[in-house]
């Protein structure tokens, strides 16, 4: 089991024609100075790894899929009640 953190923040980009992501990742390898070691070479893999799927999700977010559900009403009209849920 591996221990981990993490963090993504949204942030309008600085000419207004996007979003930017921060993400921050932690984590604990097991096994001492070995694990840490074996993570030393796998952070690109892991990097490579988010980086595909924040790609993937920015084509899902500004794709048809996405688009198609984008102005169903029923869907917004329960959105205030959905983000108090998790507050």
């Amino acid at each position: 089991m591996v221990e981990n953190a993490g963090k993504v923040t949204f942030h309008d980009a600085i000419n207004g024609s996007g979003t930017e992501l921060t993400i921050d990742i932690s984590y604990s390898p097991p096994a001492g100075s070995l694990g840490q070691g074996i993570a030393r070479l796998l952070n690109g893999m892991f990097e490579n790894m988010v980086r595909h799927d924040i790609t993937n999700f920015k084509h899902y977010i500004e794709g048809e899929e996405y688009k198609t559900y984008e102005h169903k009403p029923v869907l917004w009209d329960n959105a205030e009640a959905a983000v108090n849920t998790f507050k």
